[in-house]
Order: C-alpha cells, then structure tokens, then sequence
C-alpha cells in the first residue's frame, strides 16, 4: 500500500476525495482499518466503492 495509483478526481465532490485521499493516507501509515464519517447524501458508498476500485 506503499504506492497507489493517481485519484481521478472527475465527478467527485470535495467531501469525497477528502475522505479517500485520507484513507489512503491512513492505510500508508500501515493502519488496516478506517473509518469513514461522512454526512446523510454525502455518497459513502459512492467513495467506499472508488476506493476499493
């Protein structure tokens, strides 16, 4: 996890590629687990998915 490819921002909100951007940092770090907290129709699935992809 020491390299990931680039994020393709396009059609994501700020929220989202907030919390990917941070999660990626986190697992980095070597930290296997994340959780992610993110407001009602912020799209957590929508990131969640992106993020494993």
């Amino acid at each position: 996890m020491q390299t990931l490819p680039h994020l393709k921002t396009d059609g994501l909100r700020a929220c989202q590629i907030t919390a990917i951007t941070n999660l990626e940092t986190s697992l980095q770090r070597g930290k296997p687990r994340a959780l992610a907290q993110m407001a009602t129709g912020s799209g957590k699935t929508f990131t969640a998915i992106t993020d494993v992809a």
